[in-house]
């Protein structure tokens, strides 16, 4: 199985992936850190990319569509949602 790893960070899902025998072949994120460190730790490509930006679809298309994506959204974030939406 193949894998795309959309909001990767530093690459702990992925390493999750890989760890269970998921083929992980490309990762998207922003932050510029957490790219440079992804791109030492793992062989696949990962592309620093705004994924919020309708313009860059274009790079997905050079998977085909057997491949799974998968969100890493982090729990920090969904906290913060958490907090921010809840009403009291």
């Amino acid at each position: 199985m193949k894998a795309i790893d959309l909001f990767a960070g530093c690459g702990g899902l992925s390493l999750g992936f890989q760890n269970a025998g998921v083929e992980v072949v490309g990762a998207f994120d922003n932050w510029k850190e957490s790219c440079d460190v992804y791109a030492a730790n793992f062989a696949h490509p990962i592309f620093q990319t705004d994924l919020s930006d309708i313009e860059n679809v274009g790079q997905f298309k050079e998977w085909d569509d057997d491949t799974p994506f998968s969100d890493g959204v982090d729990g920090a974030s969904l906290t913060f949602i958490s907090q921010t939406t809840r009403s009291n």
